[in-house]
């Protein structure tokens, strides 16, 4: 905000210096008022369409068009600036743990998610039957 209050004063010093001189000490051929008028609208419009492209460029990321051998198929924000991404890259998925200083491989699921899922399924149940198992010996003492 700094720097657009800095922008415009800039832009406005030359018509404050040319407002301070006496209308009647105008030197020959110095620029009209409407001419200044024509010059500030001019530049007004000029950096409102660069602050309208940056802002366009910044919402919609213009990526180069790729071979499609990289995909986000889904990720989950862990904090401000964490998250765990699963992607593809050349068939295989990994899950990974994004940073704002690093990208960590968190687990490799292979060609496709059934051999995770396959795993994750039988510690799930090894895991609810070590917990039932310790739960009836502890409701036997």
């Amino acid at each position: 905000m700094k720097t657009l209050a800095a922008s415009v004063a800039a832009l406005l010093m030359p018509l404050c210096a040319f407002a301070e001189g006496s209308a009647n000490a105008v030197p020959k051929g110095a620029p009209g008022t409407g001419q200044i008028v024509s010059w500030l609208f001019s530049t007004c419009v000029i950096v409102a369409i660069i602050f309208v492209l940056a802002y366009i460029v910044k919402k919609t990321r213009l990526r180069a068009v790729g071979g499609g051998h990289c995909r986000i198929l889904s990720q989950i924000p862990l904090g401000p600036k964490e998250r765990a991404a699963e992607i593809v890259i050349a068939g295989r998925h990994l899950i990974v743990g994004v940073t704002s200083q690093q990208i960590t491989l968190l687990a490799d699921l292979g060609t496709d998610g059934r051999e995770f899922a396959a795993k994750l399924s039988s510690q799930t149940k090894a895991l609810n039957t070590d917990e039932t198992q310790k739960g009836e010996s502890d409701d036997k003492r």
